[in-house]
């Protein structure tokens, strides 16, 4: 397996609002040309690879993981394809996971898997190891 070097950074676009207010003076600039009723848009932020939402499009990334020819030869650019994408050429992912609930996520209505975070990054984890890929989770 190659060498990938650290490089590819994401981030849900409300944590990049939070850096964006307080840290940097760079506007978040949302994409609304890939329209997918499936997945919410993604960001653009100076100097992070890929913004989008948190749940909804990580659990639709690890699902586009599962199939890598499809992947690969995927011309789509919403934000889970783009994440699988970025998530399949690195070698060691490192997700640091927030441990608040998005009170959004507890409505009963909801899919189970958005229930609850820990379900969706556990899958992501067993999916990228499958993959040969060494995935580090850190709750903070």
């Amino acid at each position: 397996m190659r060498a990938c070097p650290v490089k590819a950074i994401g981030i849900d676009k409300g944590h990049a609002r939070v850096i964006e207010e307080k840290c940097i003076l760079c506007p978040l600039k949302v994409d609304l040309t890939c329209h997918d009723s499936q997945i919410p848009p993604i960001a653009y932020l100076d100097g992070v690879d890929l913004v989008t939402e948190g749940v909804l499009t990580l659990n639709a990334a690890v699902d586009r993981l599962m199939d890598t020819t499809k992947l690969r030869n995927s011309r789509k650019q919403d934000g889970a394809t783009l994440l699988a994408k970025l998530l399949n050429k690195a070698d060691t992912i490192k997700v640091f996971a927030g441990l608040a609930v998005n009170p959004a996520h507890q409505n009963p209505s909801f899919p189970m898997q958005m229930n609850i975070k820990a379900q969706v990054l556990n899958k992501l984890k067993t999916v990228l190891h499958s993959k040969g890929k060494e995935v580090i989770i850190e709750w903070i």
